[in-house]
């Protein structure tokens, strides 16, 4: 019984490795659940039999993609929460840096993740709320707290958009850097220095935008202070 067991996790994680392949270079709808089961070296019908269908079967791939089969299933950054909000923005650049750019573009990872944000499925709800929404709200809450309270939701959630579109340019632009810009790299330590310089560019953008704010506040407390009345008719007054 245990053999058997053993067998059947064997056959299932074939077919869930080929089949990440294969969705990742022709996409859910150019894949046909033959193609899989072709390359896995199973029946037609072990799709249908581990994972109930082609839909499921991508559905777990898309999940396998956002990390989802770790220990703890937790797909957020790991982040020393004791840190200041400053350095805990420049680890998550980082970590979204290296988890972008940190594999070649071929990677199946990555082309999966691409090809949902160009021809979504219906797989693009797991895969934002399994892993782009835990991560967003990580990004959130510290972008919250370098802008300090009272700022609206629109603007936090605007900045936190900023942050992270300079991040993934350097992943969907990658073939235009490299036309622009063939000496950018993307090892280990070029991925620190974008680290360090979108941090630098997006404090100093929040700095600006919260001291630009507070101005703006004083002078409309300013401005709606009404001028002093003098009722007295005398013309010494």
């Amino acid at each position: 019984m245990a053999n058997q067991e053993n067998e059947h996790t064997k056959t299932r994680e074939r077919i869930l490795k080929i089949a990440c392949e294969v969705f990742a270079k022709r996409g859910f709808r150019n894949t046909t659940v033959r193609d899989i089961c072709q390359q896995a070296e199973v029946n037609v019908a072990s799709v249908n039999y581990y994972f109930n269908s082609k839909e499921k079967l991508y559905e777990e791939v898309c999940k396998y993609a956002c990390g989802i089969s770790s220990e703890d299933g937790d797909s957020r950054f790991k982040l020393n929460a004791g840190s200041k909000p400053e350095e805990q923005l420049k680890s998550f650049i980082q970590a979204l840096l290296v988890n972008v750019l940190g594999t070649e573009p071929s990677n199946w990872r990555h082309m999966i993740m691409s090809r949902e944000m160009v021809e979504p499925t219906n797989a693009l709800s797991i895969i934002i709320k399994e892993m782009i929404k835990p991560r967003f709200q990580q990004l959130y809450s510290i972008v919250q707290d370098l802008l300090g309270k009272g700022v609206e939701d629109e603007t936090v959630r605007r900045c936190c958009f900023s942050i992270t579109g300079q991040c993934l340019y350097y992943r969907f632009a990658r073939p235009v850097i490299t036309k622009l810009d063939p000496r950018q790299k993307y090892d280990q330590a070029e991925i620190k220095k974008l680290a360090d310089h979108i941090t630098q560019f997006s404090l100093n953008a929040i700095k600006n935008f919260t001291s630009t704010k507070r101005e703006r506040k004083e002078r409309a407390t300013k401005e709606s202070v009404p001028a002093p009345r003098f009722d007295c008719e005398c013309r010494f007054c």
